[in-house]
């Protein structure tokens, strides 16, 4: 998806010692220009 110009991240912290792009856990894949809105809404949902 990167390479198709996805921005592509974590809402949590990624252990130590485990690559970030092999991570499952907690992913965000999104057009870049959401990213921001959607990382902020599903962050604020998570601690509701």
């Amino acid at each position: 998806a990167r390479e198709a110009g996805a921005r592509v991240g974590h809402l949590s912290e990624v252990p130590d010692g485990v690559p970030a792009d092999l991570y499952p856990e907690q992913l965000l894949v999104t057009t870049p220009k959401v990213y921001d809105a959607m990382a902020s809404l599903l962050k604020a949902a998570d601690h509701a």
